[in-house]
């Protein structure tokens, strides 16, 4: 028999956070494809570390071997718990304090848009060609994320007109290097607050003070963000996530 979409969707299930263990495989074979179909919780894996577990599956598929984890997540919390003790520790949790501060909450007005148009809202796509892209950021000096979070936050400016904006960023949780090809939940959200105030400001100069606002955040990146969210009562309304897998 044929592999059938029905099949594929049995094999998705909810899963009892106190009961179950978060992961189930399931392979289907037919007379012609074998499939492999992965149902894994969120709270113990992000998008990075599937990318790096496939790989795995298919080094081993093709005979390879796997290279032991040096550090698992583990090691991590234990990393992270012995972060709060630290002088790092208190110079970030300053750092995003005075970030945060006086910021305005990306908000589209209601009013500039008609909502009796709502349901013929459809998603736009746009083919780009990833070579030009390269040579773009190449030029300028800047990465692919940083040049579509800029553009993202152009569009948004057009519709807000804030001067100091608050944008989160969903983000691998990798800046030490040592956490590279470690498979788990490290993804986080980290704040980017972008002043507009001069808006004569080129387009070069605008992308080079958003690298330099992100290269900033990330510095201090190992804070836990989310403790700001509960301290600071923020909750951002607009959220950014670079998928570099998608420029093919």
């Amino acid at each position: 028999d044929e592999i059938t979409e029905d099949n594929l969707n049995d094999a998705i299930c909810s899963f009892d956070l106190l009961a179950d263990v978060l992961f189930d495989f399931t392979i289907y074979r037919s007379d012609s494809e074998v499939k492999l179909v992965s149902n894994i919780h969120h709270l113990i894996i992000d998008a990075y570390s599937l990318k790096l577990f496939f790989d795995d599956v298919m080094k081993v598929y093709n005979g390879g071997v796997v290279e032991k984890e040096l550090i698992n997540m583990f090691d991590v919390a234990l990393n992270e718990k012995y972060f709060e003790d630290s002088i790092e520790y208190r110079d970030s949790e300053i750092f995003f304090g005075g970030l945060v501060k006086d910021y305005e909450d990306i908000k589209v007005p209601r009013n500039q848009m008609d909502y009796t148009l709502e349901k013929s809202f459809k998603n736009v796509s746009v083919e780009l060609n990833k070579l030009n892209i390269g040579d773009f950021c190449n030029e300028n000096n800047i990465s692919p994320s940083v040049l579509f979070m800029a553009s993202v936050l152009v569009v948004l400016d057009k519709f807000t007109y804030s001067t100091k904006s608050l944008l989160t960023n969903i983000y691998n949780g990798r800046q030490n290097p040592q956490y590279f090809n470690v498979i788990g939940e490290l993804s986080k959200e980290l704040p980017l607050i972008i002043d507009r105030n001069n808006r004569s400001q080129s387009i070069k100069s605008f992308l080079s003070n958003i690298k330099d606002a992100w290269n900033n955040v990330l510095e201090y990146s190992s804070y836990p963000f989310e403790n700001m969210f509960v301290d600071k009562n923020i909750t951002p309304t607009i959220t950014y996530r670079y998928f570099e897998d998608y420029l093919k």
